[in-house]
């Protein structure tokens, strides 16, 4: 008997929260360039770019959950998923992902090609990552590196959802794969420490870590992701760079809660249950939604002053 529910548990609705990362390139695309789409039209847009990046997101943790069965049956957590208790059928699980992805990528393509092409490279950084032979989730560097390049891709995404005429710039691209490594490295960090011998057994990358390399991975991660998202608000929105003393407390907070091994640094689809981090990220919100409808106009005297410096 076919249990569909098993199968749709490897979709984790529950991680979508993860692509809350599309929001921002939405809010940025529309403070610091112009957009001749009215408010419903981008609201309607948004819906298609955040449900299409979800669909194809939950593609990814089909076949994610499906090939790592073996290795997760070592996590303290991951041990009770779906494909380590039961056994399940591959051509089910190859069905539901090629639907989920299918399905993921005709949302996108009902906004534009930069949507599409950005969603299609979801889909195959999720082959690279999970797939045999290139499975960069098992070799050093590329475990963190490759998967923190969902976040700039996210980004995009909501980015030319609302603002398909301008390019994402550069600076803002980096610091979302800054942002995007100081996660993973940090949830690299917290395996590592959790799992102790067993680490290199569940994910063979750990092995040839060090916690001191991890950590300071994540740290130069950090500074990368404000470093450059600084560079990208003195050009296009100078009254945004006051909310990077929030943004940056955010990150030091996260940095806290990794290194005392709390479970949010290893599964950041539960940052829900971190009551200082949602505070945080609320502060971080209403700071860029205030500071979009305002001008300042000496930050833009500064802002010249430097560029032309």
């Amino acid at each position: 008997m076919i249990v569909i529910s098993r199968y749709l548990k490897l979709a984790r609705v529950d991680h979508w929260i993860k692509n809350g990362f599309i929001l921002p390139g939405a809010i940025l695309a529309i403070a610091t360039q112009q957009t001749s789409n009215g408010y419903l039209t981008n609201l309607r847009l948004l819906s298609y770019a955040f449900l299409g990046t979800c669909l194809i997101s939950s593609a990814n943790y089909t076949i994610n959950e499906f090939l790592d069965r073996e290795f997760d049956a070592l996590h303290p957590v991951k041990r009770v998923r779906m494909a380590v208790k039961f056994s399940l059928n591959k051509d089910l699980v190859a069905l539901q992902y090629v639907g989920f992805a299918v399905v993921g990528l005709l949302l996108l393509a009902q906004i534009n090609h930069e949507t599409l092409i950005a969603g299609g490279s979801l889909v195959v950084m999720g082959i690279f990552y999970n797939v045999n032979p290139i499975r960069l989730k098992d070799r050093r560097g590329l475990d963190v590196v490759s998967e923190s390049v969902n976040n700039p891709l996210r980004l995009a995404i909501g980015w030319y959802s609302t603002n398909p005429i301008h390019s994402v710039p550069i600076s803002l691209l980096i610091s979302f794969m800054g942002a995007g490594i100081f996660l993973m490295a940090l949830k690299r960090y917290t395996e590592k420490q959790i799992l102790g011998s067993d680490a290199g057994k569940y994910r063979p990358s750990l092995e040839s870590w060090s916690s001191t390399e991890l950590l300071a991975y994540a740290l130069s991660g950090g500074f990368y992701g404000t470093t450059f998202l600084g560079i990208f608000l003195m050009k296009w929105k100078p009254e945004l760079l006051l909310v990077l003393p929030a943004i940056i407390n955010l990150f030091t907070t996260y940095f806290r809660i990794g290194f005392s091994l709390n479970q949010v640094s290893f599964m950041p689809e539960k940052i829900y249950r971190s009551k200082q981090l949602i505070f945080r990220v609320v502060i971080v919100v209403a700071l860029s939604f205030l500071l979009s409808f305002i001008q300042i106009p000496v930050l833009h005297q500064i802002s010249e002053i430097i560029r032309v410096a």
